[in-house]
């Protein structure tokens, strides 16, 4: 926990997540709205405190991910098909906050050692899976 103020239920957040993937429905795509926009701003100034303490890759990871909750959260939610592609969004930077939150390390630790286009090909699709858009078959406008 960045700040030591805030207490997260872990396992609601990855839960509403997880449904937000799946959301089939317009009444539960605004009741996970409503959920992950809370998960959202409690999240967000913990990893923009940590951000803070970053560098490198890590770093400009974690600002992009602040930079993109930020955006969401200013934005109105659209009307129709594309709200199911912002409840997605929503679900997304979600998850990639509380993986910022756990251990902003995470990433860093996670780079392979390897060098050259392998290691570079290994390194965006480990940043991808951590971002939860590996395989989700959404893509941003």
């Amino acid at each position: 926990m960045a700040s030591g103020t805030v207490v997260l239920d872990v396992p609601a957040i990855r839960s509403s997540c997880e449904a937000a993937f799946a959301c089939a429905s317009v009444w539960e795509a605004e009741r996970l709205r409503e959920a992950l926009v809370g998960h959202v701003r409690l999240l967000l100034p913990e990893v923009e405190v940590l951000a803070q303490q970053m560098s490198g890759d890590t770093q400009r990871t974690a600002y992009h991910v602040i930079a993109w909750a930020r955006d969401l959260l200013a934005s109105d939610p659209p009307a129709g098909s594309a709200r199911a592609v912002r409840i997605h969004d929503l679900a997304v930077v979600c998850r990639a906050l509380l993986t910022l939150h756990e251990d902003p390390r995470l990433i860093e630790d996670a780079r392979p050692a390897a060098s050259g286009v392998t290691g570079q090909v290994l390194y965006v699709l480990v940043l991808m899976f951590l971002l939860g858009a590996l395989g989700c078959g959404v893509a941003r406008s």
